[in-house]
């Protein structure tokens, strides 16, 4: 496939936008060439994000254009900007037309912990949220020390004002759900599908692509593809599948199992338990049970909120996972399966 363009998302006019979908296909390109047109034609600024300070930290050490997305645009429009056209300082990436204009700053970049800093770049001509790989493993948003939804909601508001603001988060399949969907009650895509679909009014746009660029550039490339053949890893940076499934552990539960438990800690899920003790778990809960969740919740009749010191009321469980009888009927079911064994402390995890 060619590499990714944005404009067909943005054809949706939602507010939300969100863009999952293979390593290395083209979502950061594609939106850094559609800031950077935007400031030169319209003047107006975008506002970065990063799960982390590391991350924001990696990202400025580097140019945030190189001469060959520079290139790019010149191509595309016609122009002929050069590096000079450029240059960093701190968070910030500035832009200028010739050596007599100003210097304007045109993207900041920031961790979504700092909401308090962007209050201090406030500007009224930011039209845009781009926040960068929000979708993360299981294992590295457990590192994040706060509410990422909320702590998203509330910069985008904060940067909002009274302006028009439209967020695009663009995302490697590195998990099936994620925070931001479930809030809004978004469940998660199928695997296979590839397009757009809109939710809440038409107000949230979410686009799912499988494809990857076919253009390989060195033999390296070619051997580096050959290597990874035939692994989950390469199945994820060539196939478009989701980074943290082990599909060894995908199985279809038997019929005559009995409802072990049912959690919702994020999408909900129940755990199944047959004769031989092997625990199957499967998309979907009983609410007439009281429900096991990771944090406080409204929704159920009845909430007990597990958590790493809860082991032993859940031995069973750890018992089936020490013998390796724990399996999943699907992707879905994997990941809840396994967020619930690492909440309860018997999966070990960071």
């Amino acid at each position: 496939m060619a590499f990714y363009d944005n404009r067909k998302l943005q054809s949706h006019n939602a507010v939300l936008n969100m863009t999952d979908g293979a390593r290395n296909a083209g979502k950061t390109w594609s939106h850094k060439i559609r800031a950077l047109i935007r400031q030169v034609q319209h003047g107006t600024k975008v506002v970065w994000l990063r799960y982390f300070r590391k991350d924001v930290k990696e990202t400025m050490k580097k140019a945030f254009y190189s001469k060959k997305l520079i290139d790019h645009v010149n191509k595309l429009k016609g122009w002929n900007l050069t590096l000079d056209n450029f240059r960093q300082d701190g968070n910030f990436v500035y832009f200028r037309k010739d050596k007599k204009s100003k210097w304007q700053w045109f993207i900041s970049v920031y961790a979504l912990s700092d909401e308090q800093a962007i209050k201090s770049a406030d500007d009224p001509d930011v039209d845009t949220i781009v926040f960068e790989e929000y979708r993360i493993t299981p294992e590295k948003l457990s590192r994040y020390r706060g509410n990422p939804v909320t702590d998203f909601l509330s910069i985008w508001v904060t940067t909002k004002r009274d302006n028009k603001v439209v967020a695009f988060l663009i995302g490697n399949k590195e998990e099936i759900s994620d925070p931001i969907k479930n809030y809004f009650n978004i469940k998660p895509l199928d695997v296979n599908f590839q397009g757009i679909k809109t939710f809440k009014n038409g107000t949230i746009a979410v686009e799912q692509i499988n494809d990857v660029p076919d253009e390989i550039n060195s033999d390296f490339d070619v051997k580096f593809k050959e290597l990874l053949d035939g692994t989950s890893y390469g199945d994820f940076l060539y196939k478009g599948e989701i980074r943290c499934v082990d599909k060894t552990r995908i199985k279809k539960k038997p019929l005559h199992c009995q409802i072990y438990c049912s959690f919702d800690c994020g999408v909900p899920v129940s755990a199944y338990i047959d004769k031989l003790g092997y625990i199957y778990f499967a998309q979907g809960i009983d609410k007439s049970r009281t429900i096991a969740c990771d944090k406080q919740s409204r929704k159920y009749r009845s909430v007990f909120v597990i958590s790493s010191e809860d082991k032993g009321r859940f031995s069973t469980l750890a018992f089936a996972y020490k013998n390796n009888k724990v399996y999943y009927t699907d992707n879905v079911s994997y990941e809840q399966g396994y967020k619930i064994m690492r909440t309860l402390g018997i999966v070990k995890g960071v």
